[in-house]
């Protein structure tokens, strides 16, 4: 009755794929909505812009910030449940 007991048990799958593989997988998973892409790449030509215009580089450092926290958010709300992230 109680052979699936005898093995070991293994919380957490290893993944087969390296680091570089499971970045690419989840850019990928965020590159796939076409707004955020184009959002993006227009928010990073107007901090270049700014760069070259501007001498106040820590402003445009915070929003360089700002649009990294903004994909993480967003990755993490296109993220769907699994055993791993349960949340969702």
């Amino acid at each position: 009755i109680f052979n699936f007991l005898k093995g070991t048990i293994h919380l957490f799958r290893k993944s087969q794929r390296s680091l570089v593989g499971k970045l690419t997988h989840e850019f990928r998973l965020v590159a796939a909505d076409r707004r955020v892409t184009v959002l993006t790449m227009i928010r990073l030509l107007c901090s270049f812009c700014r760069l070259l215009l501007c001498t106040l580089h820590f402003l445009i450092l915070l929003f360089f910030f700002s649009l990294i926290t903004c994909l993480i958010s967003y990755w993490v709300m296109v993220k769907k449940p699994s055993p791993v992230y349960s949340f969702g």
